[in-house]
């Protein structure tokens, strides 16, 4: 035992641990400035077809996003308040039913894995991880999309005994 412990010792900082890596859609794209700038060609009533053109995909390879995430794409928020008439509530109703969207996600993460210590290990992680959410009107685009996201850049670190605490351990029950 006394060994493992200074062999790890000894490695520490230096000895990497294989990491991977998360991709979605990254072989679609040459380059985040390549996806960003074929995201920013796109405009407010441009057609359905026409958009997933510019963006070289298909309906089905995207994501459907549900009522709450349009809602949450167009106002910041899952619900809508409409205080007035029977009739206004109405409209809004029927506004929303004509809505659907999109969304698409293009991510390219490496990460690697290493020991601080014996005992703690640290995360890095590089690359970039972009999400737009497209909202279509009656098969036009009803705003100009938003590109969330950036640039990823983090470190971390834990230790064995951050996996043994009784809270996660309880956490993991059924």
């Amino acid at each position: 035992m006394l060994f493992l412990v200074l062999a790890l010792a000894g490695c520490a900082g230096v000895a990497p641990v294989p990491g991977g890596s998360d991709s979605v859609n990254a072989s679609y794209y040459p380059s985040p400035d390549d996806f960003k700038a074929k995201v920013g060609q796109l405009q407010p009533g441009m057609g359905e077809g026409h958009v997933l053109m510019l963006l070289g995909r298909r309906p089905e390879e995207l994501r459907q996003l549900n009522r709450n995430e349009i809602l949450s794409a167009l106002y910041g928020a899952n619900t809508m308040q409409v205080m007035d008439s029977i009739s206004e509530r109405e409209e809004t109703t029927a506004f929303m039913r004509q809505l659907y969207g999109y969304q698409l996600k293009y991510r390219d993460v490496e990460r690697e894995h290493g020991f601080v210590n014996p005992l703690r290990i640290r995360t890095e992680e590089d690359g970039f991880d972009y999400t737009v959410n497209l909202i279509f009107k009656n098969g036009l685009l009803l705003e100009k999309p938003d590109l969330s996201g950036g640039v990823v850049h983090e470190r971390s670190s834990s230790t064995f005994f951050d996996y043994l605490n009784p809270g996660s351990l309880m956490g993991r029950i059924p």
